[in-house]
């Protein structure tokens, strides 16, 4: 499958194998919207294996996961100008809840939050994470610095495989068998998208 091709989907995970990965990925998909992906067995409708596996990395090093959070959420203003996106309630609790509830679900517990509008408001919720069974540590961005430019700011607390999550999508994403196909497949990195016939409605 030839780089870029542009599919229906929308962002939902990525698992990189290093840094270096990362930032070439976004930096060959236009604007860096999370539209574009490649998938190792050609196949973008089905990025799934069947095989589960413990969710440490095949190095020395835990799983961490970053969560992109950092946002204005402009085109939901005015609901945004005084909470951030990923704050905003939806069964109850925040969106951003329940992407660090799915993180220690399946066994990812050292988790890096990104921050620019209002942070005071997650970190007052998260803390350090403890409440979550998770260790939550914050990257404050006073100028936003993209997804890019967010998780290249943290660099040095990624020396193995990472997962990367939006902060304001609400998924379900099966992160055990997400990492499963990045090992079983071997690539630099493994992106994991959300089928929709029409992505701009």
């Amino acid at each position: 499958m030839p780089w870029p091709v542009r599919i229906p989907r929308f962002f939902v995970a990525c698992l990189c194998s290093s840094q270096a990965w990362f930032h070439q990925i976004l930096s060959r998909s236009p604007g860096a919207k999370g539209y574009y992906g490649t998938f190792t067995d050609g196949n973008a409708r089905n990025i799934w294996c069947t095989q589960r596996l413990g969710l440490r990395t095949e190095g020395e090093y835990p799983l961490k996961a970053m969560l992109l959070a950092a946002g204005k959420g402009q085109r939901l203003a005015p609901f945004t100008e005084s909470i951030p996106k990923p704050m905003m309630e939806v069964g109850g609790k925040p969106i951003l809840e329940y992407g660090v509830q799915l993180c220690a679900h399946h066994g990812i517990r050292d988790l890096i939050i990104n921050l620019h509008h209002h942070p005071e408001i997650i970190t007052g919720h998260f803390g350090d994470g403890f409440s979550w069974g998770v260790r939550i540590t914050y990257s404050h961005e006073p100028v936003l610095l993209g997804t890019a430019g967010a998780v290249k700011k943290v660099a040095d607390e990624f020396l193995d495989t990472f997962l990367v999550l939006y902060g304001d999508n609400l998924t379900t994403c099966d992160l055990g068998r997400l990492i499963a196909f990045h090992r079983n497949k071997g690539g630099a990195a493994t992106v994991a998208l959300f089928y929709r016939e029409n992505a701009y409605r």
